[in-house]
């Protein structure tokens, strides 16, 4: 029989007398990869908290290898054989790959580096895990978002950890991506060490884990071992009956299209990247644009918002020839972005929920430069109104808040700036069930008052949001289809 490497029984916290975790019991096995399944603000970060160290609960007990570790630094969680990757991204951006995987591994010399010393543990690390597409020599802040977890990853093995445990989205966007975090995974597993994650998405999360724990609001609703896995008893478990409702209800995305040109994008090219772009977004209308990565869906959306200014072509707006050099030029022609990575480049993490809402609009807040309070009030109040964010959540610092909060505040933003065209990117990549359903009711109010551009790898959900399609491959657009002519093997079809 296996060893135990991880237990909590009866964790249970309180936030200004609010319960976030009810009695919450976990186990996990020697060599046992576990799924910690449940919606934003189910607890699953909070219960990743108490085993790093970062919260305490108010009761029950956390034991590593039947040693009770509760309240204990994560330095010295470390030392204990914990591996922990947080949410957000844990890297040295002007450091090197190589350095960064080294960085704090007990084989490290004090007295002097030695570059290839370091690069050849590096390169064992990337080895051991069979991972090829990352070079040691480039500075870490060139890495994509997937690429700084496996570095993270890669850090901890340098320190003989027993156990890894995820607080992280892993479960990406794409096929590629989800099948490079599973091979690691069974990696991991091969060399008898444990791995707990946190997931919001049911059918990754069961061709992964060997056991799955949901949380809903706060508490342990099912432990499902592999052999009773089953996609409909889960998302039931995760959402339960009031969820199963919302679910189920159509998107309701009535609007008149009335042909208008909007936005034209004429001959758009880069020197690397983009070739002869040209389309058309109308009045009220959501423009799918679809590809895989690094189809240069990211690289248009940037020049779209003045992100990047490295292209040749034209910009045309109702019919006038604009130029969009910065973000701000974008917003004062009424044009709003939300970015993939929400945490990194939509939100600032140090301010609180309603000065994230206020900033882009802040002249409306504002009497002869002087913010007015009673304005702001009464302006963060509407909009998080409208997207149903609770009024207790506005003046805490967006880092103390879930994941289904950020996207409610990314949400009201641009309802603030009344936008004409809204720029989205996946705008449901790890978003859970009902999050991803009022995503949904949410595009499709926005798109009666202005035109919606979505970019999306991610297509299966979303589609049916689309009023027409362009698939893009290689920097080009290679297929424009109508609503009726949507599937998925078509997407793949003409974006591999």
């Amino acid at each position: 029989m296996k060893n135990e490497i991880l237990r909590l029984e009866n964790v249970t916290l309180f936030t200004n007398n609010i319960k976030r975790l009810d009695h919450i019991n976990l186990s996990v096995l020697e060599g046992e990869v576990v799924g910690l399944l449940g919606e934003h603000g189910s607890g699953k970060n909070i219960v990743m908290d108490i085993i790093s160290g970062a919260q305490k609960p108010d009761s029950g007990n956390v034991f590593f290898k039947e040693n009770r570790i509760n309240a204990k630094k994560q330095l010295q969680i470390i030392r204990d054989g914990i591996g922990y990757v947080e949410q957000g991204i844990n890297i040295i951006p002007e450091l090197s790959v190589a350095e960064n995987i080294m960085l704090g591994s007990p084989e490290l010399p004090s007295w002097s580096l030695d570059k290839l010393w370091l690069n050849e543990k590096a390169q064992g690390m990337l080895d051991l895990l069979d991972i090829h597409d990352i070079d040691m020599d480039i500075i870490a802040k060139e890495l994509t978002f997937l690429q700084s977890k496996l570095v993270e990853i890669m850090r901890m093995l340098t320190r003989n950890i027993s156990i890894l445990v995820l607080n992280t989205p892993i479960l990406l966007s794409n096929d590629k991506e989800t099948n490079l975090i599973e091979s690691v995974i069974k990696k991991l597993k091969k060399m008898n060490i444990s791995v707990l994650f946190t997931s919001t998405k049911i059918k990754e999360t069961m061709e992964i884990a060997d056991k799955i724990i949901v949380l809903r609001k706060g508490m342990s609703v099912g432990a499902y071992d592999k052999s009773l896995f089953n996609e409909e008893q889960l998302l039931y478990s995760m959402i339960g009956e009031e969820g199963m409702r919302k679910a189920m209800q159509p998107v309701n995305n009535d609007r008149a299209l009335n042909g208008r040109e909007l936005l034209k994008i004429k001959n758009i090219s880069s020197q690397i990247g983009l070739n002869h772009i040209d389309f058309t977004l109308f009045e009220n209308e959501i423009l799918g644009i679809v590809g895989q990565e690094g189809c240069g869906m990211e690289m248009l959306s940037d020049i779209l918002y003045g992100i990047n200014q490295d292209y040749t072509g034209e910009i045309f707006l109702r019919g006038e020839r604009v130029k969009i050099r910065t973000p701000q030029d974008a917003l004062k022609l009424k044009i709003a972005m939300i970015p993939k990575n929400l945490r990194q480049e939509a939100i600032i993490d140090k301010f609180t929920a309603g000065m994230n809402i206020t900033l882009p609009s802040m002249q409306r807040i504002c009497v002869f430069g002087t913010v007015r309070q009673r304005m702001e009030k009464q302006f963060v109040s509407r909009y998080c109104g409208q997207v149903g964010l609770d009024a207790s959540q506005v003046n805490k610092r967006m880092r103390l808040l879930s994941m289904e909060s950020y996207y409610r505040v990314a949400m009201a933003k641009i309802l603030a700036v009344r936008p004409k065209i809204v720029i989205l990117n996946d705008p449901t990549a790890n978003a859970g069930i009902v999050m991803k359903k009022e995503i949904f009711e949410w595009i499709g109010q926005l798109s009666k008052e202005a035109g919606v551009l979505i970019f999306a790898q991610e297509i299966e959900d979303i589609m049916e949001l689309f009023d027409r399609m362009l698939v893009m491959r290689k920097g080009t657009i290679v297929g424009e289809f109508l609503k009726s002519e949507f599937n998925k093997k078509i997407f793949m079809q003409y974006s591999n």
